[in-house]
């Protein structure tokens, strides 16, 4: 367990907290030339009193080397008045540290040249680069002792490489009252290494990815959104001729000849494709990164029969008992799937279904399990204190992040109204507040594009008028030829499948400025042209 803090946590209580850390790093300075952050001295004591290792860290906000040279003095400064030196000298460059991209190197390497000058030449400077700056930035990573990246919310981990992961900024542990940053490694640097500064020899070797429950729960629901198909024996592979060859003459029960089109069809589609215990596996052979090509036996996950993935599970309980802690397993005699959250799982339900998105119980489970600590973390365990505020609690607007702004977003999407790409991400931007504009006009309210007690009253309404059955729903008939079903209301959205001539498709309400209407494909929304469709009913 690895956490950040600074001034945002107020006083924290260093004997609750303590027992629940490995390491942990705490902000000493920025984002402005004469910010010290005053809580750094207290979090300090509290570490080093307690025997937790810390690194200490400076937001970097400026424009210039010379700005870079008089932060990292003001670094160095606040840092040893406290008078304890940190394992790694951390610099956070965040995306709105006011730098031109290629102006980000040279200001970088100021910084950490006058720390190094003031410092010591041998200290550990690590860096902090936001997600969407990692490229632009075009820093030095291998110079740097480790490279620390965010990437918040219900994603994999970052696809580029880096060394430990702020994989949420909701977290909550015991002695700090609200929420906080959490952290894990990512990368192949144990743990002692972020605690004492000292690299094991070769012998030892290193950390294999660490990986969490969230982390599956999020990438199965991905692999549902990415249509992949149920071929028996894989495990998250491209469809390919190859592939279907090879299969067909290892398990010729299944490869047999009434099912050889649906597999030439996925060929064609360009699916991955994966079975039930397959998807479990390309998760932790791809090492969590969605997309990527699986390394068969890594992350310490055996190649198993579902019934043999299960059999690994550390504590197991009857179905009715299941907790809500997504990436655990649900498991009935020959079949597995992941539980993903509010009730729902992902699982590869066989040729005819592929991957199925449905309640718990609608699966017919007998039991749920936690797969072993050697193999994931389940850092997502419910905790004693209190959750985030359910939709209508507050006023919510753009700039709002949260869960509840999250569940909004939920909302607005099974009434018909799209949040833009990044779908409920739990993050109040321009897409969600057109989105909400829109719900308002089409309700007769002041379209303010904030989210306050009128607006709720009005959505409560629409979403129960949501569920009753509709007597004469209209349909998206496709017409002019096959056509690609997206995830945007675009030629540029992502590819869910294709529609071919003929196929009538529920419509969800919802047809944008240049005629693209959007539909349920395959137990999903998505978008099909008004070129090679049409409204019926």
């Amino acid at each position: 367990m690895i956490c950040d803090v600074s001034k945002h946590q107020g006083k924290i209580d260093w004997d609750a907290l303590a027992p629940n850390l490995d390491y942990v790093a705490i902000k000493a300075s920025g984002k402005y030339a004469n910010d010290g952050d005053p809580c750094y001295a207290d979090n300090v004591a509290g570490a080093v009193s307690h025997g937790v290792a810390f690194h200490a860290y400076h937001f970097l906000y400026c424009q210039t080397e010379k700005e870079a040279r008089r932060d990292a003095g003001l670094f160095y400064r606040k840092v040893m008045e406290q008078g304890h030196i940190p394992v790694f000298w951390a610099l956070d460059c965040e995306a709105g540290w006011g730098i031109p991209n290629k102006q980000a190197r040279p200001v970088a390497e100021a910084f950490e040249a006058e720390l190094r000058r003031l410092a010591g030449a041998d200290i550990l400077v690590a860096i902090y680069v936001a997600q969407e700056k990692y490229y632009a930035y075009a820093l030095d990573y291998d110079h740097y002792a480790y490279v620390w990246i965010p990437g918040y919310g219900e994603q994999w981990k970052p696809p580029m490489p880096h060394d430990v992961w702020q994989y949420t900024s909701d977290g909550r542990l015991p002695g700090i009252n609200g929420r906080v940053d959490l952290n894990i490694l990512s990368g192949r640097k144990p743990m002692s290494y972020f605690k004492t500064g000292i690299m094991p020899d070769e012998s030892h070797g290193g950390d294999e990815t660490m990986l969490t429950g969230r982390m599956l729960a999020a990438f199965c629901i991905e692999v549902h959104k990415a249509l992949w198909a149920y071929w028996y024996g894989t495990y998250g592979k491209q469809c390919s001729k190859s592939l279907y060859e090879a299969k067909k003459k290892q398990y010729p029960s299944h490869y047999t000849a009434s099912r050889e089109s649906g597999y030439m069809k996925d060929i064609a589609a360009g699916k991955r494709c994966a079975d039930c215990v397959g998807m479990i596996k390309a998760f932790f052979w791809t090492g969590g990164v969605f997309g990527a090509e699986p390394k068969y036996g890594s992350n310490n996950c055996p190649d198993k029969s579902a019934n043999g993935m299960f059999a690994l599970c550390c504590e197991k309980g009857p179905i009715k008992t299941i907790p809500d802690i997504p990436g655990i397993v649900v498991h009935k005699s020959g079949h597995i799937g992941v539980y993903v959250g509010d009730g729902m799982v992902v699982e590869m339900k066989g040729f005819a279904q592929d991957c199925l998105y449905r309640k718990v119980s609608a699966g017919g489970w007998d039991e749920w399990g936690k797969l072993p600590p050697s193999m994931i973390s389940y850092l997502d365990e419910p905790m004693p204190e209190p959750t985030p505020e359910p939709v209508g609690d507050r006023d919510l607007r753009n700039g709002c992040v949260g869960e509840d702004v999250r569940q909004l977003q939920l909302n607005l999407i099974q009434l018909g109204y799209s949040c833009g790409k990044w779908g409920a991400d739990g993050e109040f931007g321009d897409c969600t507040e057109q989105a909400l504009e829109a719900f308002q006009r089409d309700n007769g309210i002041d379209d303010s594009g904030v989210f306050d007690g009128v607006t709720r009253e009005a959505m409560e309404k629409a979403l129960d008028a949501d569920d009753e059955p509709k007597e004469n729903p209209r349909d998206v008939k496709i017409v002019g030829g096959n056509c690609y079903v997206r995830a945007a209301p675009n030629t540029s959205g992502k590819k869910l499948g294709v529609a071919h001539e003929g196929d009538i498709l529920q419509y969800q309400g919802q047809t944008s400025p240049e005629g693209w209407h959007l539909v349920v494909y395959k137990n999903a929304n998505g978008w099909v042209s008004g070129k090679y469709s049409r409204l019926e009913g």
